[in-house]
């Protein structure tokens, strides 16, 4: 079920690029609007008051294993990557000016349909519901949140909890083992 969320300035561009998302989702109009539906839900939990852009590719683990090995030197796909556009650590003189009166550039997130279909398939969850997770934990990255640490684990998995309520998706981490 798709429930529309409401932030209606910002731009989420959805490029699917891989077969298989085609094959698992031949509604290619009702995929896009699902994986809006799950950024903008993110967005709406943690995000900040203006409006953003942010892009989304689902690809494949072949190319996500590529940007993983190129810039998290991980030679082995994974379910999600983000690529911020800037953050705290990106000294002011290197971030791109961004006027203010258009939606903030945030980043990419990029979702790799083997990985997630297995691992969806491993803890009995919808592909549909493992998406929308992967995209609300891909755009939380995007907004500096992260999970290197329990506190900050913690912190990420309630965002996402709160992100995946309007969805009507129930707690992904319900006899998940960590």
């Amino acid at each position: 079920m798709i429930h529309q969320i409401t932030r209606p300035n910002d731009i989420i561009a959805v490029d699917v690029v891989a077969e298989e998302w085609a094959t698992s989702f031949p509604d290619e109009g009702l995929l896009k609007k699902l994986v809006i539906s799950a950024a903008k839900s993110a967005l709406s939990t943690a995000g900040p008051a203006r409006s953003v852009e942010v892009s989304i590719l689902l690809t494949n683990d072949d190319e996500i294993r590529a940007l993983n090995q190129n810039y998290r030197d991980k030679d082995m796909p994974t379910n999600v990557l983000s690529f911020a556009i800037s953050n705290s650590s990106t000294p002011s003189h290197l971030s791109p000016a961004q006027p203010t009166d258009l939606p903030k550039l945030l980043g990419d997130v990029v979702v790799a349909y083997e990985t997630c279909s297995k691992e969806a398939s491993a803890q009995s969850r919808l592909m549909e519901d493992y998406l929308c997770h992967m995209i609300i934990h891909g755009t939380l990255h995007l907004l500096g949140h992260d999970h290197d640490n329990e506190e900050e684990a913690i912190i990420m998995e309630n965002f996402e909890r709160k992100s995946l309520t309007p969805l009507g998706i129930t707690d992904q981490y319900i006899n998940i083992s960590k």
